[in-house]
């Protein structure tokens, strides 16, 4: 009986843990897709900035993984601004040509954009 009881505690725990990472108020990416049954079911959560975005054999890991052929080993990073914004800042150059908002490539001449609510980004 106490052995379930310690198993529940855990559970509780993971529980919690899992509504904090996956708060929909607090800053987070979703996936989109055309079908729509496919779309928002995996969600990013951005609890601790920097957020960095890469492949997995990096070293350290980045904070979100993508496997996408274009995507770089360190591809980019969200960053909370002083005033409260969210940028995402291009870690490699050759990453600029495969990063996308709202339809839109970031400018060659500068590789972090300030991020406003709702938008479309589009890694690798």
């Amino acid at each position: 009986m106490q052995e379930q009881k310690d198993i529940n505690v855990e559970k509780d725990v993971e529980l919690e843990e899992k509504k904090k990472r996956e708060n929909k108020r607090a800053p987070h990416l979703t996936n989109l897709n055309d079908d729509p049954m496919l779309s928002q079911h995996v969600y990013y959560g951005m609890a601790e900035f920097p957020v960095t975005v890469g492949r997995r054999n990096e070293n350290p890991a980045p904070n979100i993984v993508f496997g996408g052929v274009n995507i770089l080993k360190q591809h980019a990073q969200f960053n909370m601004l002083d005033n409260g914004l969210i940028a995402l800042e291009i870690k490699q150059e050759s990453a600029l040509k495969d990063t996308f908002i709202n339809g839109a490539l970031i400018a060659k001449d500068k590789n972090t954009q300030v991020l406003n609510h709702l938008d479309t980004i589009y890694l690798g």
